[in-house]
């Protein structure tokens, strides 16, 4: 019995660091989009103009050695297509970034309250520890609230979670008791993987970078210089696209520049 409830405790307390560790790299991603967002979000910015150009150039041409006259609404249609998932990246790019720069500070003390709320509210219904959780819509749906407050620092929003889910609890006739973990030491070895992977990939290991106020620098000097570089290649394929225009290339309708 012993060895059990020493494994339960082993399980619980890699499910919580695993939880804060998640957040953490969360909180580190902010961070480095709060520093870098903006650069980031101009760089990707040129770059998709350079994959657009490329693109132009190379549709012009297969339309050239064809002997067509070059439709410049398919021509803008196809491309549309081809470029939209790197648009679509640029805009949440862009909006992260966004968000990242109004972030607010929030003190230790807060945070270690947040923390200790968490896992008090965790230890009663989180769905790995509680599967009645999951079982019941309400209760996922306040989970899930859970997870998000604790992601965003939201001390008070927590607190007022953790009343709705006493209420909760009581109306179900629910009494929070240990639950029997099925096949808990796989699943503790999957906590550990898990755990192993956050700590040794980005976003976590964005701290590194984010720690070293020189490395900061270096890297928004490297930013600033690739987006120089793909500014200068920019202005090439536009000069390449010009070419075509003023060699004779035939177009269905008026080019817009």
């Amino acid at each position: 019995m012993e060895n059990e409830l020493s494994a339960r405790e082993k399980y619980e307390k890699l499910l919580f660091r695993r939880d804060r560790l998640r957040k953490e790299a969360e909180q580190y991603l902010q961070l480095y989009l709060h520093e870098f967002g903006e650069l980031l979000t101009g760089l990707l910015r040129v770059k998709i103009s350079c994959i657009e150009k490329k693109k132009i150039i190379a549709f012009c041409q297969a339309q050239i050695n064809r002997g067509q006259r070059i439709d410049v609404g398919q021509m803008k249609a196809s491309i549309d297509r081809q470029t939209e998932i790197f648009r679509r990246q640029l805009q949440e790019l862009s909006d992260s970034a966004d968000a990242c720069r109004k972030l607010e500070t929030v003190t230790a003390a807060e945070v270690a309250a947040v923390k200790s709320l968490y896992r008090a509210i965790a230890k009663k219904i989180h769905p790995d520890l509680c599967p009645f959780t999951a079982e019941n819509e309400m209760l996922l749906s306040l989970w899930n609230d859970v997870v998000a407050a604790y992601k965003n620092n939201e001390r008070q929003r927590l607190e007022e979670l953790s009343i709705q889910i006493e209420r909760c609890l009581r109306d179900l006739g629910q009494q929070v008791e240990e639950t029997p973990i099925e096949n808990q030491e796989q699943k503790i070895q999957a906590l550990e993987a898990e755990i192993d992977r956050i700590l040794n990939t980005d976003p976590y290991q964005y701290w590194l970078l984010l720690d070293d106020p020189l490395r900061v620098e270096a890297k928004k000097e490297d930013l600033r210089q690739e987006t120089d570089d793909f500014k200068e290649y920019e202005k090439t394929l536009t000069a390449a696209i010009a070419a075509l225009i003023e060699g004779g290339a035939q177009f269905t309708q008026p080019w817009e520049n």
